[in-house]
């Protein structure tokens, strides 16, 4: 018995491994993981440019912690929920709610 091939398409002569789509949850999930590298890199280049003096230190220590903004704020993004909860409001019998700190 034949052992089953991976999907296998053949271009100009050469066999090449048919790539799969990828689904969004294993995009999202690469997308977090550069995002917290990022992360972790602009922290790196924070902590280098913050305590060893050298030429051009300060605009890297300028524009790593713009970096990090910027892949913090994309980082929380990512970690959001896909459907938006229900925000509070008072309860239908109004006229019944007391609060709990009066």
């Amino acid at each position: 018995m034949r052992a089953a091939r991976p999907n296998v398409v053949k271009t100009a002569g050469k066999s090449v491994a048919a790539k799969t789509p990828r689904t969004p949850a294993a995009q999202v999930k690469t997308q977090r993981s550069i995002a917290k590298i990022g992360m972790a890199g602009s922290m790196g280049a924070l902590f280098v440019s913050g305590f060893f003096k050298f030429h051009g230190s300060k605009p890297l220590h300028i524009y790593s912690g713009f970096g990090l903004l910027a892949f913090s704020l994309w980082h929380h993004f990512l970690n959001q929920p896909k459907s938006k909860s229900k925000t509070w409001s008072y309860p239908a019998d109004r006229a019944n709610f007391t609060s709990r700190f009066s």
